[in-house]
């Protein structure tokens, strides 16, 4: 109960009934409780069997691009036209913007996301020494 911050016991059994009602878990004939399937959460994504930020997936994307191009810029370097060159470059200059700008709004995704999480925490706290 402590490592998830709940007072008693029927705390934890009214929060998986809810999770029940929502059609998140599923009781077996033994009374336990297993997931029905993946949750959908806002700005997440599945990837697998894990759940990731949908901004880092997209950076890890672009990154991913990104690398690819600069391997194909640096073998047609040498044989390449001027125009080529030149095109390639603002390719890859674009390419290069969208992974820095998906990686920045991960970052500030993340960093709300612990803002959010220590006020919770903090007004937990608040709420448990009033009782």
């Amino acid at each position: 109960m402590k490592g998830a911050r709940l007072s008693s016991p029927s705390v934890a059994y009214r929060h998986l009934e809810k999770l029940e009602t929502l059609g998140l878990l599923q009781k077996n004939e033994h009374g336990e409780y297993t997931a029905k399937g993946k949750a959908h959460v806002k700005g997440y994504t599945w990837v697998g069997r894990r759940i990731m930020p949908k901004m880092l997936v997209y950076a890890i994307v672009f990154l991913g691009i990104l690398i690819f191009e600069l391997a194909v810029f640096a073998l047609h370097y040498a044989v390449e036209t001027y125009e080529f060159k030149v095109f390639f470059l603002l390719l890859t200059l674009i390419t290069g913007l969208a992974t820095a700008v998906f990686t920045y709004e991960w970052l500030l995704q993340r960093k709300r996301a612990k803002s959010r999480i220590q006020t919770e925490q903090a007004q937990h706290g608040i709420n448990q020494n009033e009782h």
